[in-house]
C-alpha cells in the first residue's frame, strides 16, 4: 500500500519553487541548444543577463519569481498551445502562493514579478533582433 510522507506538502512547495531556479533555468537552456532553436535560447540569455545584471544593483527581489516568469513566457510562446498556457499560469500562481507561504516578504515578490517582467521584454526584443541580424548574414541555402 501507498504510504503519503507527512512532509509531502513541503516537498510539493520545494519542488515548485524550484521551478525558478538558476539550474532548471540553466537546463532549459541548455535543451534549447540541442535542435534549431536559436531563438529561443537568445532570448533566454538576454533575459538571464537581464535579471543578472539588475540583480548587482538591486538584491530585494525574489529571484525565482523573476526567473520562473522569464521561463513561463518563453517556454509557453515556444509551445504555442492553449493548454500549455493554462498549465504555466496555474503554476506561475502556484509560484507565488508557495513565495508568500514561505514568508518572502512581498515587496520582494512585486520586484520579482517586475524584474521578470523587464528581462522578458528585454530578452524578446533583443533575441528577436539577433534572430534577425543573423538571417541577413546567413547563406541562403545554409542549414545553420
Amino acid at each position: 500500500m501507498l504510504k503519503i510522507r507527512d512532509n509531502w506538502k513541503e516537498e510539493v512547495m520545494f519542488d515548485v519553487r524550484a521551478l525558478g531556479s538558476e539550474f532548471f533555468f540553466l537546463l532549459v537552456f541548455i535543451r534549447s541548444l540541442i535542435g534549431p532553436y536559436s531563438p529561443f535560447a537568445f532570448k533566454l540569455v538576454f533575459a538571464a543577463l537581464t535579471i543578472f545584471i539588475i540583480s548587482l544593483f538591486f538584491h530585494k527581489f525574489d529571484g525565482y519569481v523573476a526567473r520562473g516568469l522569464v521561463l513561463i513566457v518563453f517556454v509557453s510562446m515556444f509551445y504555442n498551445s492553449n493548454l500549455f498556457y493554462v498549465l504555466s499560469l496555474l503554476l506561475f500562481i502556484f509560484l507565488i502562493f508557495v513565495c508568500v507561504k514561505k514568508n518572502v516578504k512581498k515587496e520582494y515578490i512585486y520586484y520579482g514579478l517586475i524584474i521578470g517582467l523587464i528581462s522578458v521584454m528585454v530578452g524578446h526584443l533583443l533575441g528577436n533582433w539577433l534572430t534577425t541580424l543573423l538571417d541577413l548574414y546567413r547563406p541562403y541555402n545554409s542549414l545553420i
